[in-house]
């Protein structure tokens, strides 16, 4: 037995020093992506992080990698990248890690995957060398929404769909929202419909990526509305390969250096991305901004506007292989046609890839020299451009060590820690421990790019070794058989999950012995403090004082389906009755404080959907002059408004998910400025109108929001009844979030003058180790 415990220890001991053992790699010049200096250091890492950076000396055990003579960097992101269908035919990506690249992100220029939970799914279940993440595709959203009818400004409603696709993506792990407004889909959307969608992953954090609506003699014009759309939706702008595209605004970079930088002393949050050459890539039609494919003259214009057809290489030709990889002048002379019926006629053959040389080296230099411009490839594996296998070791070759446009840090910077900063990439994009080891090592005297125009998928040259969180995927000139790579997001949520902001106050609402709790779906406030809570159990309204003792008790026997409970500014109780029963319910009830009825509203017992009955009325608001706000919810789904003395006014909304639209418009409140919100149950949302219906915006960052408090400080309080579970904190002026806390399975919500927060619960479920629901909680701020 001792032998046998003796082996056993010795057996942890040495699986202990087994998981110990990591990498050094010694003698290298380190570029930490910060841009500071290079210096000469030591990375030593264990699994799947850096440890120690610096005079480290490798352990027992250890892997060493003698660096002397390269650089060690940390592994590249590319910010705009187009391999997201290649990774699962080509999990290797050997254009990719070649060049250093460990982390890219897909669905740039408004096309992304959807949706992106099953992208997300499908990349975690097969993994590739690299990691991924992804933005949500404006165009891929419009598309969704409007089909085939996208050649138009979207309507309201319309922008309202994609706005909680826009979300949806944005809660399934997009970093942000891309667009590509010189493209045909998104190309129709107008200023306004960006701003929308744009403020949507303003509230999660994240990035509004744009393939800009011109990038050619408009261009200027088309930087401005990048800006404005960073101004309108508060979110940080990062312009596409920013460039000047066009014979007429060559030489104007530092024109376009100055506009972005006047915005972002004036507090616009603009960066870009730029590739290392003079030639883009996309559709021949991009060639014509006015869409007019078969116009003369705008087709001319546009051949004339690039420099002319020895300037278009045709890269991809479904309906005409043979012209790939040919110009366009060349292809006509040799048909006998003019380049202008050359185009036209490619065009409707089914269009074609195109790489056009329009661009200028004095301007590229002049956008890489700043230092809010990132390296891009704009690339990816198979791509029929340079770039795709080539554009980081061109920088780092060409730029930085021919031309000396930059030093090589600040190049490194481009590649790491500016990228990974823009999408708020933890763990990434520097060499320090603690950090993920996506590791670069290369030899900076030979480090170049090979491909070219006519053969786009040559492997660059000079990357020594690459490694994806610790694992080797790039060895000496070839790709190893490792797939280390992880799906990555911002970890971005609506607000920090911080149930720590609040405290639960102990057995706070105890009912004396013989009475109990049913579902709990209505709190109210009054003034004086006193907390009224609405119960399904006899008897249903149950009043406190502010440390939880039962003062009063009233209401047997009147209500059917108690739901909603508020008290107007005139310290009137106002109750919901949802469901009708042996010729009582389906009504909204004055009460005062103690229980006296003043005023009733609905036809007693009997549903229906006019000016004097309801069918499950939810909750119940007044408004500062007095009208009365009914959200008629789980059946008619319907705002109806009263004048003070119960005159029926108006009624809006229907079954839908569009503006103005709901599905079980579940909870009311009014703001300061005396708009309304409703909480949108079953369409995840709150939407905001003013007193006559009007539509004004929508906040689509909650789960299933069943109860709404605002505060007279316009403080939001927000329960979810059955999807995110959780109490939200934040503010009524813009739906922003502070807080989040999940130690409540609410519906109702009131809140007391000190901010301690009141709720009632009708469901049951597991809070940890406890099982909780139908009863009243007190949470104080700590």
């Amino acid at each position: 037995m001792k032998r046998a415990a003796a082996a056993i220890v010795l057996a942890l001991i040495a699986a202990g020093r087994a998981a110990d053992r990591g990498t050094t790699i010694t003698g290298a010049d380190l570029a930490d992506g910060t841009g500071a200096a290079l210096r000469r250091a030591n990375v030593r890492f264990v699994s799947d992080r850096i440890v120690s950076v610096g005079d480290v000396t490798p352990q027992r055990g250890d892997t060493v990698i003698d660096g002397h003579g390269l650089v060690v960097a940390p592994g590249f992101i590319d910010i705009h990248n187009h391999s997201a269908s290649a990774l699962a035919t080509d999990p290797a990506a050997e254009t990719q890690v070649s060049q250093g690249i460990t982390t890219l992100i897909v669905g740039p220029d408004g096309d992304s995957p959807w949706p992106i939970a099953d992208y997300v799914a499908a990349r975690r279940s097969a993994p590739a060398s690299v990691n991924v993440g992804t933005f949500v595709g404006h165009a891929t959203v419009r598309r969704q929404v409007m089909k085939d009818d996208f050649k138009r400004p979207a309507r309201a409603d319309e922008i309202a769909r994609m706005a909680l696709l826009v979300d949806q993506g944005m809660r399934e792990g997009a970093v942000g929202l891309s667009s590509g407004l010189e493209y045909e889909v998104g190309g129709y959307a107008d200023t306004a419909e960006l701003v929308e969608l744009a403020k949507v992953v303003a509230r999660y954090g994240g990035v509004y990526m744009s393939h800009i609506r011109d990038e050619a003699d408009k261009t200027f014009d088309a930087l401005k509305e990048a800006i404005a759309i960073g101004e309108g939706a508060d979110v940080a702008v990062q312009i596409s390969h920013i460039k000047l595209g066009t014979v007429g605004v060559w030489h104007q970079a530092s024109e376009a250096v100055a506009l972005i930088e006047a915005a972002r002393a004036r507090g616009v949050d603009v960066t870009a991305d730029a590739y290392p050459y003079n030639a883009w890539s996309s559709t021949i039609t991009v060639l014509v901004p006015d869409k007019r494919y078969d116009h003369r003259p705008s087709v001319e214009r546009a051949l004339a506007d690039v420099g002319g057809a020895a300037n278009v290489l045709i890269v991809r030709h479904v309906a005409h292989p043979d012209y790939e990889f040919k110009t366009l002048a060349a292809i006509a002379d040799d048909q006998h046609k003019t380049p202008v019926e050359l185009f036209i006629q490619i065009v409707k053959d089914g269009g074609a890839g195109i790489v056009c040389t329009s661009m200028i080296d004095d301007d590229i230099r002049t956008f890489y020299r700043q230092p809010w411009v990132m390296v891009g490839s704009d690339g990816g594996i198979a791509a029929r451009h340079p770039r795709g296998a080539g554009t980081f070791p061109r920088v780092l070759g060409r730029y930085v060590r021919d031309q000396q446009w930059l030093a090589l840090p600040e190049a490194i910077r481009k590649m790491t820690s500016a990228p990974a900063a823009r999408l708020r990439l933890e763990g990434r994009g520097r060499l320090q421990p603690g950090a993920i080891a996506d590791i670069v090592l290369f030899d900076p005297k030979a480090i170049a790019d090979r491909s070219t125009f006519t053969d786009p998928a040559v492997l660059a040259a000079g990357m020594t070794k690459v490694f994806v969180g610790g694992e080797l995927v790039w060895d000496a000139g070839r790709a190893t058989n490792a797939r280390p790579g992880r799906v990555v997001m911002s970890g971005h949520t609506p607000a920090p999950t911080d149930a720590g902001a609040y405290g639960l106050v102990p057995d706070w609402g105890r009912l004396p012995a013989g009475m109990q709790f049913g579902e709990v779906p209505g709190m109210t406030i009054d003034a004086a403090g006193r907390v009224f809570a609405f119960t399904r159990a006899e008897p249903p309204v149950i009043e406190f004082d502010a440390a939880g003792k039962v003062l009063k008790t009233w209401g047997e026997k009147m209500f059917v389906w108690p739901h909603g409970i508020r008290v107007d500014r005139d310290g009137f109780l106002w109750i919901t009755d949802g469901r009708a029963r042996n010729g009582i319910g389906q009504q909204v009830f004055k009460f005062t404080r103690d229980g006296q009825l003043l005023m009733t509203l609905g036809t007693k017992g009997i549903a229906g959907d006019g000016r004097d009955t309801f069918n499950s009325p939810t909750d119940v608001a007044v408004a500062p002059n007095g009208d009365i706000f009914v959200s008629d919810g789980h059946v008619n789904s319907r705002i109806v408004k009263f004048a003070k003395d119960g005159t029926f006014i108006t009624a809006w909304g229907k079954r839908g998910d569009g503006p103005g639209e709901f599905n079980v418009p579940h909870t009311i409140f009014f703001d300061s400025r005396g708009r309304l919100l409703v909480g949108d149950r079953s369409n995840r949302r709150i939407q905001i109108f003013d007193q006559d219906g009007r539509f004004l915006d929508q906040w689509t960052q909650f789960g299933s929001p069943s109860g709404i408090f605002i505060a007279p400080d316009d403080t939001l309080y927000v329960v979810d009844y059955n999807d995110r579970m959780a109490l939200f904190v934040g503010s009524a002026k813009d739906g922003s979030i502070r807080t989040i806390s999940r130690q409540v399975l609410a519906e109702g919500v009131a809140v007391d003058s000190r901010g301690s927060i009141y709720v009632g619960e009708t469901v049951t479920g597991h809070l940890g180790d406890l099982v909780t629901g139908h009863t009243v909680k007190k949470l104080i701020v700590k």
